[in-house]
Parts: structure tokens; C-alpha cells; sequence
């Protein structure tokens, strides 16, 4: 009776060092150490906390700045002594006290990141495969393509995708040619809720090609991909004045949407699938062009925006430095018109849009002139 008491507790304890190993990781919480950014005394015991975190692959991991003091960023990539290498898996931007990240990981292995405002500041995560008891198979929202559009903004033919997905899940995007090529370059995005807007550039230097195309949308970890076809007819010669006009034949509507991509914004965020990217497009959409006054607006800033947006936008991908400070410079800017969301009625629009002006006024004119003033007084 003794030896099988031993046996039976020898065998609990195995089981106990046994089920760690498969402790789910699904979902992990990072957050950075109060005072951080204004002391290194986090240095050793590390200033994210956990200083290593560990997720499966596909699961999330949520970026917390909870450091009531400054702002910090969760930047993927290593420190050289006190110079950023950024390798571009992720980048939260500046997040103030309060603001959060989610970043949802794709392959195996060791990936570091750090504080791009306070480079003491490193962590890293590692990504693992999934035990297969962990995967939960729930009820899904299945992938759909609820509308398509193809329109013109300044040298690109672009179409835009909105549909049903999949919550917390890759969702990519790829075109094929008429002649069955592949067309512009796959995208990608993450969605966060079961629902996903995307819009993307068909290059007409090297890629636009006349005739009927498909959109291919998948969500690989789901199995699942649905497809659109939509045509770009040649833009025929007016006979009055000789200009061109396209007609764009879309299988389910036809677009009256004007404008595009931010030029400058999607340089700095790297991808016109970017989440700050997509708030800019959607207040455009949602807010500005549904009211007389926002696409009076929109016509009037359009003029004067693509008259120096490319040349910004061309040095940012030269220059990473660059880069960096044009995103840190707007981070405010674009959360700033965040207050605008609920903006739906032209009185609104005006109101919050007059706000949102002198908010950014105070935020890169005024303060720096506080400052200026300052310091002469105190020089002199």
C-alpha cells in the first residue's frame, strides 16, 4: 500500500511539471514600468513587464503604455547602444498613458522590441506553436465581400474592399489580370472585430492593364477565400476638348468616391493597410464627404496636399530617420481627430472640425511659442 501511495504521488507531481509545458498563451499582456521614461532604474529588473513574454502563434498580444508619467512606443527591432534598428514587424507609434497596441504574431521564435523614445527600454517576446489541445474551434463569422469599388486618384486606379471576417485574424488581399498574371503586390491586415475595410493602389506605370480582373480575399488560418471580379475599361478620347475620361465597371457598384491614400501618413506607417491610415480614410469617408461643407473642404485641401505630399513621402522612405520624426510628429495630429468620429450632421462637422483646428494650432504653434518665449525670458 506504501509503494503505491509513492507511485501515485510521484505521478502527480510528473503531471504537474508536465501541464506548464502546455499552458495557454493565447493571449498575453505587456506594460511598461511607471517612471520609465524618466529614470533607468528599470534597467536591469527590465522596464516592460513581463521584461520576456511568450504567445502562441495567432495568438494577441495586447501593448499596454500603463506609465502614468510620459508616452513610450513598443517598437519591433534591437538597440545598437542608444541608436534604433527597427525590423518593421511592428510598431505601436507613440502611445499615451492609458493607450494600448495588439499585435498577432505569424511565425515561431525570438522577437525583440524596445521603447523608440527611451531605447533603455527592451523586451522580448517569443512566439511558439500552438499544443493542438489549446486550439478552441468556435463559431466564426464567415469571410464575405460586402462591397467593391474601383476609382482614380491622382496617377493610381485603386479599388476598395469592405466585408465581413473572421475577429483577430490575418486577412489578405491579392488581384489577378485579365491574362490571369498576378496583379499589384499581395497586402495584408489584421482584423480586430468581424468586419474589415481595406483600400489598395493598382500602379498604372507597370501593372494597370485594361479588361476584366479578380480580387481574391482569404483568411489562411480559417481556410477560407472568396472571390470578386470587377473590369477597367480604356478611358475613351472626349471629342470636345481631347481629355480622357476612364469609366470604371464594378460587379456590384459603381464608385463616386474622390481622393485616396494619405501620401505622407502611409510613408511613415509603412503600409496603407496601417490602423492610423485607415482612421484617416474612414474620416474622410464616414464624416467629411457625407456633408457639403466636408467636401467642400476635401476638394479645396486635395488641391493644395498633392502639390507637396509626394516629395515628403518619397524622402521618408529614403530617409528612416525621417520617417521616424514625420510619424512622431503626426501621432498627435491623428489622434487628435479621433474627436471627430461621432462627427455626423453638418453642424457637427463644423463645430468639432473648428475644435480639432485649434487643438492642433495649440499643439504646433502655440506650445512651441510657450516655450520659445521662455527661454528667451530666461536668457535675458
Amino acid at each position: 500500500m506504501k509503494h503505491v501511495l509513492i507511485i501515485a504521488m510521484i505521478t502527480v507531481a510528473m503531471v504537474g511539471m508536465i501541464i506548464p509545458s502546455f499552458a495557454n498563451h493565447s493571449e498575453v499582456t505587456i506594460v511598461t514600468v511607471d517612471e520609465s521614461g524618466f529614470s533607468q532604474a528599470c534597467v536591469n529588473s527590465g522596464c516592460y513587464t513581463p521584461v520576456t513574454a511568450t504567445v502562441d502563434i495567432g495568438g494577441v498580444v495586447t501593448m499596454t503604455n500603463t506609465d502614468p508619467t510620459g508616452v513610450h512606443t513598443f517598437t519591433s527591432g534591437t538597440v545598437n547602444g542608444f541608436a534604433p534598428l527597427p525590423d518593421l514587424v511592428f510598431d505601436s507609434s507613440v502611445l499615451r498613458s492609458g493607450n494600448s497596441f495588439e499585435w498577432i504574431p505569424t511565425e515561431a521564435g525570438e522577437q525583440p522590441y524596445y521603447c523608440m523614445l527611451h531605447t533603455w527600454m527592451i523586451g522580448t517576446i517569443i512566439v511558439q506553436e500552438a499544443h493542438v489541445d489549446e486550439k478552441v474551434v468556435g463559431e466564426v463569422t464567415p469571410l464575405t465581400i460586402s462591397s467593391l469599388e474601383i476609382y482614380e486618384d491622382a496617377d493610381y486606379t485603386r479599388y476598395r474592399v469592405t466585408g465581413d471576417a473572421p475577429a483577430s485574424t490575418e486577412i489578405t488581399f491579392k488581384t489577378t489580370k485579365p491574362d490571369g498574371s498576378p496583379g499589384n503586390y499581395p497586402g495584408d491586415i489584421d482584423t480586430r472585430k468581424p468586419a474589415y475595410i481595406v483600400d489598395n493602389k493598382i500602379d498604372s506605370t507597370n501593372n494597370l492593364v485594361y479588361g476584366t480582373w479578380t480580387l481574391e480575399v482569404c483568411a489562411p488560418a480559417y481556410d477560407m477565400c472568396v472571390q470578386e471580379s470587377f473590369t477597367i475599361n480604356q478611358p475613351a478620347i472626349l471629342p470636345d476638348d481631347g481629355a480622357t475620361k476612364t469609366e470604371k465597371v464594378v460587379t456590384e457598384e459603381k464608385s463616386t468616391e474622390e481622393g485616396g491614400g494619405c501620401f505622407i501618413a502611409t510613408a511613415a506607417y509603412g503600409s496603407e493597410m496601417a490602423t492610423e491610415v485607415q482612421q484617416l480614410r474612414e474620416l474622410r469617408d464616414n464624416q467629411l464627404m457625407n456633408t457639403e461643407s466636408g467636401t467642400a473642404f476635401m476638394g479645396t485641401f486635395k488641391d493644395i496636399y498633392y502639390s507637396f505630399s509626394p516629395i515628403i513621402a518619397d524622402y521618408e522612405r529614403e530617409n528612416p530617420l525621417f520617417k521616424e520624426a514625420v510619424k512622431i510628429a503626426i501621432t498627435p495630429m491623428i489622434s487628435s481627430l479621433s474627436l471627430m468620429e461621432n462627427a455626423e450632421t453638418e453642424s457637427k462637422v463644423l463645430g468639432m472640425g473648428l475644435s480639432v483646428i485649434m487643438l492642433n494650432l495649440g499643439m504646433y504653434l502655440g506650445v512651441p511659442a510657450i516655450v520659445v518665449v521662455g527661454i528667451r525670458r530666461t536668457i535675458f
